[in-house]
């Protein structure tokens, strides 16, 4: 069974119900993603930090197409339509287009994307099969980002793998109406 097709192990909390303090998260933000919140609220304090860490990522130092291209490749290595799904409208509001986000998706991204694309690619390959970036995609990285946003791509990749975890381990259906991976 693979974890998109895994019937929730339990529900997630109604957030309605819940007091505003116990997660600490816009309510736009617990809009957009209900499930993963609600079943992250099931550990308030856990939903607390992992929450923080996520909204810090997602107004880190890495560009926001670059952000989404490597969050968009996890959930490809990961295999996971949740996180896959609320992600494509993220990337392409963050300019990636649709034939791109298809290529990302690829074995062999090929031609469509650049090569600093395509370093992103080879990170979230390297980090997801063996922990560590090579001294090649570093220092490909290392040519347009700083000390902080190499650290961030290490620790954007190691969350989003995590979620995929979640996502898998409990079961969190993805909303209705989101995209799938092909």
């Amino acid at each position: 069974m693979t974890p998109a097709s895994r019937r929730p192990r339990f529900e997630p909390v109604d957030l309605d119900a819940l007091d505003d303090e116990v997660l600490s998260v816009p309510p736009q933000v617990a809009a957009t993603i209900p499930n993963l919140v609600g079943t992250w609220a099931r550990h308030p304090v856990l939903a607390r930090r992992l929450l923080a860490l996520s909204a810090a990522l997602l107004d880190g130092v890495i560009p926001p197409r670059d952000r989404e291209l490597l969050i968009l490749r996890t959930a490809h290595n990961c295999g996971c339509d949740y996180e896959f799904g609320q992600h494509v409208r993220l990337a392409t509001s963050a300019g990636l287009t649709n034939t791109q986000i298809d290529t990302i998706l690829e074995d062999d991204p090929g031609d469509v994307l650049d090569t600093f694309d395509l370093a992103l690619v080879a990170a979230a390959d390297e980090l997801h099969a063996t922990a560590t970036l090579s001294d090649a995609t570093w220092d490909r990285l290392a040519s347009r980002y700083d000390n902080e946003a190499l650290l961030e791509v290490a620790v954007l990749v190691g969350n989003y793998h995590t979620v995929a975890y979640t996502v898998g381990a409990v079961g969190i259906t993805p909303e209705p109406g989101l995209p799938t991976l092909p």
